[in-house]
């Protein structure tokens, strides 16, 4: 059974979960708020609830609150959790954003579609992923196909990210460090990123390894790998040897 509500109606269920759920619709807005610690809070132009499933389908406009993340949309599904699943938030749009503030850190993200699992505190970015982290010294980007987000007490703990290839830039205030690699693991205490089947690639050189290490606090970059895949550096003499040559064609046009 499908209820499709659009006038005005507030009502009290409670599910086999024995969560206590509040629902609020009105014409403009759908209002889903759980009574729990979690505090999450999402809302949309439209929504549908099937009694029989309990799965609730949101549309238009959706926002999503919990702790310091905002989450926006255009589609989102509520899976009620069950013998073998934990409720989980699967919202999708074009794009879908995300937003996390805390203090003198804050992020942003933009992917297709996000799978949020609050019990897990997890986060899945999946297709078409831009992440940006600021801090008042520094900013990184990572783009990448498939991520995920791992947080602890409501904060960024680990990034998982995943790409053919996925890139790790890092912004400094005099340069860019930009490494490429298929597997991107940042850990967000420690300011370390790991990078796996990586190259570290500037103007004029590229540094190969199976597994680097990226410590961006002292930029220390450490690498290992055995056979092809051993750390490896390319120097291209080509490019470095152009300003020289444009110089020189300067000075030939004054003389």
């Amino acid at each position: 059974m499908i209820f499709n509500f659009k006038r005005k109606l507030s009502f009290v269920t409670t599910l086999a979960t024995t969560v206590l759920m509040t629902i609020v619709f009105t014409s403009t807005s759908f209002i889903f708020a759980e009574e729990t610690d979690s505090g999450l809070d999402i809302s949309a132009d439209h929504g549908e609830l099937n009694l029989q499933t309990s799965i609730r389908r949101l549309e238009g406009n959706v926002l999503l609150k919990h702790l310091a993340i905002v989450i926006n949309g255009d589609f989102a599904e509520v899976q009620p959790a069950s013998d073998n699943n934990l409720e989980r938030f699967i919202i999708s749009g074009t794009p879908v954003k995300f937003e996390q503030n805390l203090g003198s850190v804050s992020l942003m993200a933009k992917t297709s579609q996000l799978i949020y699992t609050p019990s897990q505190e997890l986060l899945e970015f999946q297709d078409n992923i831009s992440l940006l982290q600021k801090t008042d010294a520094s900013s990184f980007e990572i783009s990448a196909s498939a991520m995920q987000l791992l947080l602890k007490q409501g904060k960024p703990f680990e990034f998982d990210a995943k790409g053919s290839p996925a890139a790790f830039i890092h912004q400094l205030a005099d340069k860019k460090v930009m490494i490429k690699a298929e597997r991107i693991i940042w850990d967000v205490q420690n300011q370390i990123a790991t990078l796996y089947q990586a190259t570290v690639v500037n103007e004029l050189t590229s540094f190969s390894a199976d597994k680097i290490e990226y410590n961006i606090l002292t930029g220390g970059v450490s690498a290992t790998g055995e056979g092809e895949q051993r750390p490896s550096y390319r120097y291209d003499a080509a490019k470095d040897k152009e300003p020289l040559n444009d110089k020189q064609n300067n000075l030939d046009k004054t003389q």
